[in-house]
This record gives C-alpha cells, sequence and structure tokens, in this order.
C-alpha cells in the first residue's frame, strides 16, 4: 500500500501571503475567514471577525471548544462544492472550502459568522447561558452583525470554493517541486560521498596514478604521481596530460604516445612498452612502468 503524504502547510505556503489574501477576500465580500487545519486549529490569524464570536464565545473555555469543533465539520472535504450550514457554536452561517494536496486533505478555508432569518433569539440566549458568556452583551453582539441574503452568500461561498482549488493545485505544485529539490540534493550528496570515498580510494594506493576526462585533461591526481611528475595537483589539474606526463623511450630518446589516448581511442586497458622514461617538471628522468585504463559509467561509456 501507498504510505500517506506527510505534509507540512508551512513548508508549502507563504502563510504571511496567504493572510493577506485571507484579509483581502474578507474585506471585499463583508464575511468573516480564517484558514485552518483539518482539526479546526488556527493555521491564520481571524479576518474581520465579529465581536461576538472573537471576544465573546472564543473567550470561554465551551464556546472555544464548539468552534474549533464547528470549523473542523463545516471545512470536511467535499469535493463537490463548498458546505454551508449554520455555525455548530453561534448558529450564525458559516460555510467552508477544503484545500488538498494530492488527494489529501490539509486545511479548511472557511468564512461566515452571517446572520439571517434561521437565527432565533430564544435559542441564542440559551447558548449564551450554557458556554457562561455575560448575557446582554452576547445580545448587543448579535445585534451588531450584519445579515446577507442566503443567495448571496451561495455565491461568495461558490466563489471560497474556486479559491481553495487553486490552493489545493498551487500546493500540489509546490510540493512536486520540493520533491524534486529534495530529489537533487540527495543525489548531489551521493556523488559527493562517492567522490570523497574514489577520492581517498585513489590517495591511498602506493602507485601514482592520474585521471582525466574524455578529453584527456587532468583531473585528478594521488601524492606518489605528484612527487613523480613534479607538478602538484592544483599546478596540474585542467592541463593536458601530455603537458605533465611526457614520457620518452630510454634508448631512442623519441616520444612516446601516452596510453590514455589509446584507451580512448579503442576502449581497452593499454601498457607501456619497456625502456620508458618519466620526464619530471624539474627535468629528473626516471624509468617507469605504466598502465591505462577506461573508467566507465553505468551504461558502459567512457567517462
Amino acid at each position: 500500500m501507498n504510505q500517506p503524504l506527510s505534509v507540512v502547510f508551512e513548508e508549502l505556503f507563504d502563510v504571511s501571503e496567504l493572510q493577506k489574501l485571507q484579509d483581502q477576500f474578507a474585506d471585499v465580500f463583508g464575511v468573516a475567514s480564517i484558514i485552518t487545519r483539518i482539526d479546526g486549529t488556527p493555521i491564520t490569524k481571524p479576518s474581520n471577525f465579529s465581536r461576538l464570536c472573537e471576544t465573546i464565545i472564543r473567550c470561554t473555555e465551551k464556546g472555544l471548544k464548539n468552534c474549533m469543533h464547528s470549523d473542523a465539520v463545516i471545512g470536511r472535504h467535499n469535493s463537490d462544492g463548498p458546505i454551508m450550514q449554520p455555525c455548530l457554536s453561534g448558529g450564525l452561517w458559516d460555510a467552508g472550502a477544503s484545500i488538498t494536496v494530492d488527494g489529501q486533505h490539509v486545511a479548511n478555508w472557511l468564512i461566515g459568522q452571517i446572520r439571517n432569518e434561521i437565527q432565533e433569539e430564544g435559542k441564542l440566549q440559551k447558548y449564551a447561558q450554557e458556554i457562561g458568556a455575560n448575557m446582554p452583551d452576547f445580545m448587543a453582539a448579535f445585534n451588531e452583525i450584519p445579515s446577507m441574503s442566503n443567495e448571496k452568500f451561495q455565491k461568495i461561498a461558490d466563489f471560497l470554493f474556486t479559491m481553495a482549488g487553486q490552493l489545493s493545485d498551487m500546493a500540489y505544485q509546490n510540493m512536486q517541486q520540493a520533491k524534486i529539490i529534495h530529489e537533487r540534493e540527495q543525489a548531489e550528496q551521493a556523488l559527493k560521498v562517492s567522490e570523497e570515498g574514489f577520492r581517498t580510494t585513489l590517495y591511498s594506493i602506493g602507485d601514482g596514478v592520474i585521471t582525466t576526462d574524455i578529453e584527456g585533461r587532468i583531473k585528478l591526481m594521488n601524492p606518489i604521481a605528484e612527487q613523480l611528475t613534479g607538478w602538484s595537483q592544483a599546478e596540474a589539474s585542467g592541463k593536458s596530460l601530455e603537458e605533465v606526463f611526457q614520457i620518452i623511450n630510454e634508448e631512442t630518446c623519441a616520444q612516446v604516445e601516452i596510453p590514455v589516448r589509446k584507451v580512448l581511442r579503442e576502449g581497452i586497458i593499454v601498457g607501456l612498452a619497456n625502456h620508458t622514461l618519466l620526464i619530471a617538471k624539474d627535468g629528473t628522468e626516471r624509468p617507469i612502468a605504466d598502465s591505462g585504463a577506461p573508467i566507465r559509467n553505468e551504461k558502459g561509456e567512457i567517462i
């Protein structure tokens, strides 16, 4: 079975930018708004919250618990459209749309705190007593809330659903991009470890070893090769092998073809003939035995 995604909302979105978007949405449409986790705990700060909800209901322990439960229920995943229903705390009209990543519900975008004809004064008074709120203050704050027709609120909720869908697509794209970056970083780290292991092996060999690219330019030299040629790794790096590794026939003093050229031409292991001298940077001549071999990648190509 596929493992569920491990999604951290704040790693997919800039919450400060979402806050601006949420504030603007609430201001333009005259609704309260907040983005929460799927359990109803807030991610963003409330936008345009009414005094009734922010400073009365949510300031009581039971009222806050009911609000978060309501946010979780109204923000539940629904691919067909926004969920609209009375708040399970204060009874005001609310709507919610889910934000998903690759089918996984990760957050809720909620709007509401709208008054219409369904709220009954008797039920509101009873709820104020239930949560331990100040009754006169509760009712005064309720009467401050502007009313809105169901038709208008439905249109706002539909637009919210569209926006939440766009955020869901953006979250998925951000997640895929983060995955690509993570895989690239892992590959680069693995390559670094491999190169360090290769370098360590190269340096521990008792013979002089030089590696080149496919053009015959020097990439690495171990300490023995530095001693024999008189060139340091830093000096030799990037230079043509012929410039650093100069070899001649001991008897005729004629220049000898460097094995690397034949290796690159024919893709085989090549050894030197007998009586070969290496001419170091300072002119010192040393008899050597030598061979060259191709280094291939996983496709068998010489690298």
